[in-house]
């Protein structure tokens, strides 16, 4: 750090000494809501900074940059040192310290959630020493009774820690406990509260204001943050604190971003940058798990949410400070502790118009809204056949005009309620149709006559497992799957063959699938619904699960059993370059056919995907500049049907 040898500094000296951007100061200083406010002085007409100012602000990003990490020996030093002064009973302390020690070994959760623990453990230790009569082991039942049943005496966590504790040194002790105690809490289960349709709605489509939102998150790290944040939740039903604890950081110099790009009148991304920026989404969440519980997340981004989340991911980025996580400001003191319903400055992101007014923000209604309006979809009545041909027509994910489907839903439904025409729209628009649909089609007679509620828990389940991103990426493959990409003439017709073969072989397939009979197909559709028939790469399913037709090949980017999904252009980049490889790396004729043959199918599918998603879309995916860099540059190792090498 440099040496403060003066009383005041500019904001450029601050910005070098502090090591943070000319722009986080200036937040630091104008932000009414700072989280740490950088208090100024004018000189002359010319904004400067105390010298003390400077050191309460180094001060505070060391201790924020050097949280407190609570392990099991930390607890048990804290608890060991706070309970030391009433050590009357040396046994019972003893047992108990031991018996902390057992308890956060296996402690989970967040660090403050740890720091409560560990204040509970403490304070229900002191209590036990100042009401005992002696040694835990030696008391009287009925002693132990009155002392748990004591008003006033121990919280209801206190009551349970106290039960299992007492059956600790009861088995340390090998001594029969005739009488246990048990301490029945109180269920704090009240009716779980959702958004309205109408509000959910509201909140759906604030997110998607690009620019509205561009303009007040340049200069506010807070509100860029809640953007991001709030579309994350409109996303997917993950709790709060896990979204912002995954949410990665992202490299605007890779994304061709620069300072003076955010001061045009016209800020762009490009489809190339949106999709770099969901894909480091993904990839930051993948093979993650829930804080809580230990189970793996599922993430998926709407199409129609990945502009809006990638604009307010840059934004929030350009305003992130070293060694700091993407959605800082949500997390608070040297426990980081996470607030998942944010603070003041975050709230203006709704406080600060008037549609929102009386509007309370909460992450756990959030979660419960989109799990009922996105994820519950439900299709009743005659008019819902009627409303499908226009889903149909206008794919819910790229409306020209919503509005005029809206409209026309409200005119077609029986009921012309409010929260009604808003739960269709939701349910319609996030394709529930494509579902029932489905649904239908295995069921035929038999779906239609089971009750409304026995059609929504099918839905339902099949939603929970089958996306609506993986339904879209396998129908937009079967439908190149079965159309052969445009191969230029030749006069060599082995490569045309060799197209026609692997065609021909996926042809094969949907013919297996159509001599399936209603029961077959039932259990095929099933089975593929909740992800039961997997392959050997990630995004990708099998058919023919667990008789895989190849077992000998490391992955199944060559089958033609493969149900893909969209991020399995992930994997087939990783393929290609590996591929390549290994083509630049071998002399031996024989593998080099069987590469280039693999190198084939590679490059079909990369060709059928930039059909189906579009060349930008792909580029953001697979590193294509260095596949053809590398294609131009050993194309003379490369075995094509009929060349004849060395000839």
């Amino acid at each position: 750090m440099v040496r403060l040898n003066k009383d005041y500094y500019s904001i450029k000296e601050a910005s070098e000494i502090l090591n943070r951007s000319i722009v986080t100061i200036q937040e630091r200083i104008y932000s009414k809501g700072s989280n740490h406010k950088i208090n100024v002085k004018k000189i002359n007409g010319r904004v400067f900074i105390p010298k003390e100012e400077l050191i309460k602000y180094k001060r505070f990003v060391e201790e924020r940059d050097n949280p407190v990490e609570i392990d099991c020996e930390y607890a048990i030093k804290k608890i060991s040192i706070k309970t030391e002064q009433n050590n009357l009973f040396m046994d019972t302390r003893t047992l108990f310290l031991t018996y902390s020690q057992a308890y956060f070994n296996k402690c989970t959760g967040s660090t403050v959630h740890k720091q409560a623990t560990i204040g509970q453990f403490i304070n229900f230790h002191n209590k036990l020493q100042r009401n005992l009569s002696e040694e835990i082991f030696k008391v009287d039942i009925e002693e132990v009774n009155q002392l748990f049943l004591k008003k006033g005496l121990l919280t209801s966590k206190e009551k349970l820690l106290f039960t299992r504790f007492l059956s600790y040194v009861f088995d340390q002790k090998n001594m029969p406990l005739k009488n246990k105690l048990l301490a029945v809490q109180k269920s704090k289960r009240k009716e779980q509260e959702i958004y309205s349709a109408a509000t959910f709605n509201q909140i759906y489509k604030h997110v998607q204001n690009i620019e509205l939102h561009i303009e007040k998150s340049l200069n506010s790290r807070s509100y860029a943050n809640m953007w991001v944040y709030v579309t994350l939740l409109c996303c997917d039903f993950i709790r709060g604190s896990d979204l912002i604890l995954n949410t990665p950081n992202l490299n605007l110099k890779e994304l061709d971003i620069q300072e003076t790009d955010f001061y045009s009148n016209n800020f762009k991304l490009n489809e190339h940058q949106v999709q770099i920026v969901i894909k480091t989404l993904y990839l930051s969440f993948r093979n993650k798990r829930a804080s809580k519980t230990g189970e793996l997340l599922t993430f998926l981004v709407p199409s129609n949410l990945e502009m809006p989340l990638a604009y307010a991911l840059v934004l929030s980025e350009r305003l992130r400070e070293n060694k700091t996580c993407q959605l800082e400001t949500f997390i608070a003191g040297k426990y980081r502790q996470i607030k998942t319903q944010g603070g003041v400055t975050h709230l203006k992101f709704f406080n600060d118009y008037k549609k929102f007014e009386g509007f309370r923000f909460s992450s756990l209604i959030m979660n419960r809204s989109l799990a009922t309006y996105l994820y519950g979809s439900v299709t009743e009545g005659d008019a819902f056949d009627s409303q499908l041909a226009l889903t149909l027509s206008k794919n819910a994910r790229s409306h020209k005009n919503e509005d005029t489907t809206k409209a026309y839903i409200q005119m077609m439904n029986k009921d012309g309620s409010l929260g009604r025409v808003a739960i269709n729209i939701f349910r319609r628009g996030n394709f529930g149709w494509l579902y029932e649909q489905l649904l239908r089609f295995i069921y035929t007679d038999n779906y239609n006559n089971l009750n409304l509620e026995d059609r929504t828990t099918m839905i339902e389940e099949i939603k929970e497992h089958l996306s609506l991103k993986e339904t879209e990426s396998i129908a937009a493959y079967v439908s190149n799957y079965l159309t052969p990409a445009i191969i230029e003439e030749t006069d060599n017709d082995s490569i045309v063959e060799v197209m026609n073969t692997i065609y021909e072989k996926r042809l094969k397939v949907i013919h297996q699938v159509m001599r399936l009979n209603k029961q077959q197909l039932h259990e095929l559709f099933s089975k593929l619904s909740i992800h039961s028939m997997p392959s050997k790469v990630e995004h990708a399913q099998c058919l023919v699960f667990p008789n895989c037709a190849y077992p000998a090949l490391m992955n199944c980017m060559y089958c033609e059993y493969v149900l893909p999904q969209n991020l399995i252009l992930i994997q087939l980049n990783q393929e290609t370059l590996r591929l390549l490889t290994s083509i630049q790396e071998s002399d031996n004729e024989n593998l080099l056919k069987r590469q280039s043959r693999f190198l084939l199918q590679c490059l079909l599918i990369l060709s059928e995907a930039n059909d189906t998603f579009g060349k930008s879309y792909v580029k953001a995916y697979v590193e294509v500049n260095q596949i053809n860099d590398l294609l131009k540059r050993y194309a003379y190792k490369i075995y094509l049907p009929g060349d004849n090498h060395g000839d």
